[in-house]
């Protein structure tokens, strides 16, 4: 790592080390990431200005799950992550095929990435949908498989991209998240979310999935299951939690 990165990452180690001193793990990681953002204002302002034209007014963390990523939302409106082991390199790569190669083959809407040209940090505007937490249980049950059927047309939407027809495609192999290797007879390559739960997803007033959010995992699978046994296991989990709610009360 070279005296630039170092300088760039140093809020990132202010920031960790001194939530080493505070007690409790969730207030640990908000402290962390209050921090981290504290700290890293004035390049989010000059990222705004220069690639935005726009005054950031207010900063506000989000989460910082773990100790190399730290989200925030700006003026109520646009989201900002910043990295730590992730390269701007990197991060420019999954701007491009994000933005030029599978925005325009989904019929769901996902963010536009905006990449600093000095760090790794990137800005998307948010995009349309309800959180599935804002509907009923009842209204959840009832469309369970409604939503199922739905992401596993995204996925093939997704798949129907060709990954040849790609520049360099053999760069999006790790994306920013290594992956378990997949182990299987007949390898493909598709392109995959690596993510899709039910956080991720947002919703109309209908139910009917909008948006597809958070493509930080997302790289080339070499299965086509990948991304359905994923969902499948994180929903099953979702509607667990649902079920378990009202015994518990």
């Amino acid at each position: 790592m070279n005296i630039k990165d170092m300088f760039n990452k140093l809020p990132f180690y202010i920031g960790n080390f001194m939530a080493c001193f505070v007690i409790g793990s969730a207030r640990r990681a908000r402290f962390r990431g209050n921090v981290n953002l504290f700290l890293y204002k004035p390049t989010i302002k000059r990222l705004f200005k220069t690639q935005l034209n726009i005054k950031v007014e207010k900063i506000k963390f989000v989460r910082q799950n773990t100790l190399n990523r730290v989200v925030g939302i700006v003026n109520n409106r646009w989201y900002v992550k910043i990295f730590r082991k992730v390269t701007n390199t990197q991060l420019k790569n999954y701007a491009r095929l994000l933005n030029d190669y599978i925005a325009p083959c989904l019929s769901v809407n996902i963010p536009k990435i905006i990449v600093d040209d000095r760090m790794s940090m990137y800005v998307c505007d948010t995009v349309p949908g309800r959180q599935i937490s804002t509907f009923s249980k009842q209204q959840i049950l009832n469309n369970d498989k409604n939503i199922q059927s739905q992401v596993f047309n995204i996925i093939k939407e997704l798949q129907m991209i060709d990954v040849k027809k790609i520049p360099d495609y053999q760069i999006y192999e790790t994306g920013l998240q290594s992956h378990r290797p997949e182990i299987i007879k007949k390898p493909v390559n598709v392109l995959a979310h690596f993510d899709l739960n039910d956080g991720n997803l947002l919703f109309d007033n209908n139910m009917k999935i909008i948006s597809v959010i958070d493509w930080d995992a997302m790289a080339i699978a070499h299965s086509s299951e990948s991304d359905k046994l994923r969902f499948k296991k994180s929903w099953d989990r979702f509607i667990k939690r649902l079920n378990n709610k009202d015994k518990n009360k």
